[in-house]
């Protein structure tokens, strides 16, 4: 879906094949998939995300499905073989969420927010809130203990959104983008994954944060052997 505009870089990271531009190439094919008539995907990828792919043919397909994928800490561009600080430091601020929540605010773009249960909503209007303005025409959707995706592509074709801003547990989302996106209205879907620490300038703390970066590394380095 996305493919005819920038030539995007292959990498791979546990064996997950995953497309890489810069913030300034991301922005530029973030404006083109809102205006090419397909539902295209973007990703933001975490540690979390590349374990389960890697795990799992079905969701390493889900993953590599995205039309474009964004990395959401440095330690996975080191994985997969990018040596650049200016990268580093893209990600580290949060460059391209950042100009995506601004190209929405100046198209005045309707958003859809679709999550798993009210805590990961909670933690879209987060995300949203780092926006100037919040936007003005919203919707939003909890999909409660697996059930409702009919429910919530439902609410979300009635609602007709520009952008659908999709936060679930891992495996939830992979699966739910890839079964869905051609039943739904939209112009882009957009999987936050793990952006917190992103926005936050920084990683993600607290144990959880920890001892996933700990596992990712162990298994980079297995995987390499």
């Amino acid at each position: 879906m996305g493919f005819a505009g920038v030539a995007m870089r292959q990498v791979s990271v546990l064996g997950v094949t995953l497309r890489d531009l810069s913030v300034r190439e991301s922005l530029r094919e973030f404006r083109k998939y809102l205006n090419d008539g397909a539902c295209d995907a973007i990703g933001f990828v975490s540690h979390d995300m590349l374990l389960a792919a890697s795990s799992s043919e079905e969701l390493r397909a889900a993953l590599e499905s995205y039309d474009m994928t964004i990395f959401s800490s440095p330690d996975l561009l080191q994985a997969a073989g990018i040596s650049s600080r200016s990268r580093e430091r893209e990600t580290e601020s949060g460059l391209f969420l950042k100009g995506m929540l601004r190209e929405l605010e100046k198209g005045k773009l309707r958003v859809f927010m679709v999550a798993g249960d009210e805590k990961q909503l909670e933690e879209v209007r987060e995300i949203l809130s780092f926006a100037e303005s919040t936007p003005e025409n919203i919707g939003e959707y909890v999909i409660s203990g697996g059930a409702g995706e009919d429910d919530a592509v439902n609410e979300i074709n009635s609602f007709l959104p520009d952008v659908v801003f999709l936060k679930m547990d891992t495996e939830d989302g992979l699966r739910f983008i890839r079964e869905n996106r051609v039943k739904i209205n939209a112009r882009l879907m957009v999987s936050l994954g793990d952006t917190r620490g992103v926005m936050s300038a920084g990683p993600k703390k607290g144990l959880y944060g920890l001892l996933m970066r700990r596992l990712f590394r162990r298994e980079a380095e297995r995987y390499g052997q």
